[in-house]
């Protein structure tokens, strides 16, 4: 068999790596990376692997910038129907048997269109079409959401598997194009809500729980209005160990405290 794994340079793509080598060792697994012209792409770049196959997608120019969907709350950090798109570039350019994407639970709800499982359906119907004279039956697979994991479970899969600590923290997943892990983007405040409950210590140019973004962010999830439990799973019991509150009605008014308190020192 032999699996593609659309490579960021970040956890996901790392655990994947993890995951098919545990499930698949006499697999062929190849890697791929895109630079599709996003202002990180320089951090992914240097934690990439050297295994890993660098492709240039002339997709966003300086001129072009990351735009947010209508209902959601992480801001504008999508680049639209990128998923569909580097799944038909690496089926096209590797004929594999089968294309990992990183997708978890938590992140496969009916507003992720490219990156459902009503989605994948749909690709994986054209991908038999589209390429059966090459190769039989490509298959677009979520492995991370197929095993049950969010985000928090399969960071803890991987370090029970063997990962480093080093490993981990190598990875790159800030979504701004400042050096250093912003701590203002909504992947870094996750990633800073699972390690510091698996005991890691990253650096951030501010702490995640000092934007106020992120701290609205925990607002909604105590709240119960957007967020599901896999969400919730990564950042919440870091929330109230870094605040000290269990009580999630103290944990409320901490917070809500905590924005006046953000929204004072940005007007200085």
């Amino acid at each position: 068999m032999k699996i593609l794994i659309l490579y960021s340079g970040g956890l996901d793509s790392f655990v994947m790596k993890k995951l098919a080598e545990t499930k698949y060792p006499d697999a062929e697994i190849e890697y791929v990376w895109y630079d599709i012209g996003q202002g990180y792409n320089y951090k992914e770049q240097r934690a990439l692997p050297g295994f890993v196959d660098k492709k240039k997608v002339d997709w966003l120019t300086p001129n072009q910038k990351l735009v947010a969907k209508s209902d959601s709350k992480s801001g504008s950090i999508i680049i639209p129907g990128r998923n569909a798109v580097l799944a038909i570039l690496g089926a096209s350019q590797y004929l594999p048997d089968e294309i990992w994407m990183g997708a978890l639970l938590g992140e496969t709800h009916k507003g992720s269109t490219d990156k459902n499982y009503v989605f994948l359906k749909h690709m994986n119907e054209m991908l038999a079409y589209v390429y059966s004279p090459f190769k039989k039956n490509i298959t677009l697979k979520f492995p991370l959401a197929d095993e049950g994991f969010g985000k928090f479970e399969s960071v803890q899969w991987a370090y029970k598997h063997g990962a480093t600590i080093e490993e981990l923290i190598g990875t790159s997943s800030c979504l701004s194009s400042e050096e250093g892990n912003c701590g203002h983007c909504v992947v870094c405040c996750r990633r800073w809500g699972i390690f510091s409950q698996l005991g890691f210590t990253e650096e951030y140019n501010i702490h995640p729980m000092k934007v106020k973004s992120n701290l609205e962010m925990v607002i909604e999830m105590l709240k119960g209005t957007h967020y599901d439990e896999y969400r919730k799973r990564e950042i919440l019991p870091a929330v109230k160990n870094y605040f000290g509150i269990e009580d999630e009605d103290d944990l409320y008014a901490c917070i809500t405290k905590e924005i006046e308190e953000v929204e004072e020192v940005e007007k200085c």
